[in-house]
């Protein structure tokens, strides 16, 4: 039964993803195919090119705990005026998140994947949602997370592509139509509310996007609730990181490996009844009390 597993993105939330891994592989649970979008297209490129076992999430995880926001989204009052007045559609620059990424993947062409890959894209002019399969494995990557106005739209076949968050449909559909006979939602989105609005041009479109990838997301579980094919493991909740904060991930990391632990060892879910999408729905957390 071809397992495939789905890993959504959220910024710096796809942190989250390392440690629903670590306690997927910890119970011999992995992918025959995976399907990746935005940060997610990140994670699922890392594993397709390496073993599925707990050493390759662990130097997966040392990733995330490297990553910084100005590592990522490196930009400057000049680069960011020459952005707003028209000389060219983004803010921060592509080269150096692509050196990171470019060290990170472990393969050079998509099809080299030594398990099947997918990557979700979007025509910046169309809005269609395109799905990478063939090709170089960091353009598509880079592609599927360039969030607009904040990174270039990446050059792909004739078609300028940007973001795979802002997909129509998310990547679950996509996998049940490669085939897929057991899909696995691995969602990094921010269903908890912030306690106030993000700061900064950049962490309100991440946030922006976030919201609308998990909205999404919600939605499509919502559709597939009469699905036996489809099981999301929960993130950790509450979390009021902002996905444009990349300096959680050691706490992120462990929160999620806790939380999925708990869901896989009880079998939640297992019968296909009760919430679809558990702990995804936007929420709020009351504020702690005053001392």
């Amino acid at each position: 039964m071809p397992t495939a597993f789905v890993l959504s993105g959220a910024g710096s939330l796809g942190s989250v993803h390392v440690g629903m891994l670590q306690a997927l592989f910890e119970r011999r649970i992995t992918p025959d195919l995976l399907v990746g979008a935005s940060a997610g297209a990140i994670n699922a490129a890392y594993l397709a090119g390496r073993p599925p076992t707990t050493g390759t999430v662990a130097e997966l995880g040392a990733f995330w705990r490297s990553m910084r926001s100005s590592r990522v989204f490196s930009t400057s009052p000049a680069s960011a005026l020459v952005g707003i007045f028209g000389e060219r559609p983004n803010v921060a620059l592509a080269g150096p998140l692509g050196g990171l990424l470019s060290r990170l993947l472990g393969i050079e062409r998509l099809e080299e994947a030594s398990t099947p890959l997918h990557v979700v894209g979007v025509d910046a002019l169309t809005g269609d949602d395109r799905l990478l399969s063939h090709g170089s494995a960091l353009e598509a990557v880079m592609a599927s997370s360039a969030l607009p106005a904040v990174f270039p739209p990446v050059a792909w076949q004739g078609r300028w592509l940007v973001d795979g968050g802002m997909a129509g449909r998310t990547p679950i559909w996509t996998a049940l139509a490669l085939g897929a006979d057991r899909v696995i939602v691995l969602p990094a989105g921010l269903a908890c509310a912030l306690p106030a609005p993000p700061r900064g041009a950049v962490a309100t479109a991440v946030h922006a996007l976030s919201v609308q990838m998990q909205q999404r997301l919600v939605g499509d579980l919502e559709r597939a609730r009469s699905d036996g094919r489809v099981m999301v493991i929960p993130p950790p909740c509450p979390v009021d990181v902002d996905p444009s904060d990349f300096g959680h991930a050691d706490a992120l990391i462990a929160r999620a490996h806790r939380a999925a632990e708990a869901f896989l060892d009880e079998d939640a879910g297992a019968d296909g009844d009760g919430d679809p999408a558990p702990g995804l729905t936007l929420h709020h957390h009351a504020a702690p009390a005053a001392a």
